[in-house]
C-alpha cells in the first residue's frame, strides 16, 4: 500500500481504532485523565472482528520446554510455547499464590524472611 505523493514522497496510511475508553478523576487534585486503548494499523485495513484470536493446541503429547519462574515473563513464555505447540514444564522455587501471600505478611509484620518464598520467588514473580 506504499504510495508516492504528487512530489515523489513515499507515504503510507495509518489506521486507528478504539478498543477501550476510560475516564477519570485522581485524587486528592481531582485531576481528570482519559486512557485509550486503541489499536493501530499501518498499512493495512481495520479487520472486520479486530478482537484478539487464541490458538491453544492440545500439548500433552508435545516436545516438552522447560521453562525457569513463573513471574510475569514465565507466563508469557508458558502461554507462547502452548500457542506454538509446545508442551511447558514449569520449575518455580517458591511457593503458590496463597501461601506466598502469607510468607510476604509475614515480612511486613514480623520481619520474617522466607528466602524460598518472598518478594523475589514464588507463584506471580515479583
Amino acid at each position: 500500500m506504499k504510495t508516492l505523493d504528487s512530489y515523489g514522497r513515499s507515504s503510507f496510511s495509518i489506521l486507528f481504532a478504539m478498543i477501550k475508553s476510560e475516564l477519570f478523576t485522581k485524587s486528592p487534585k481531582k485531576e481528570t485523565f482519559f486512557n485509550y486503548k486503541v489499536a493501530v494499523y499501518i498499512n493495512e485495513p481495520i479487520p472486520e472482528n479486530s478482537a484478539p484470536i487464541f490458538d491453544y493446541k492440545e500439548v500433552s503429547s508435545a516436545k516438552e520446554i522447560h521453562i525457569v519462574g513463573f513471574g510475569p515473563s514465565g507466563m508469557y513464555a508458558a502461554l507462547r510455547c502452548i500457542e506454538l505447540g509446545y508442551k511447558p514444564i514449569i520449575l518455580e522455587r517458591g511457593k503458590n499464590v496463597q501461601d506466598r501471600r502469607r510468607d510476604i505478611k509475614a515480612i511486613n509484620q514480623d520481619h520474617i524472611v522466607n528466602k524460598n518464598s518472598n518478594y523475589c520467588y514464588g507463584e506471580g514473580g515479583a
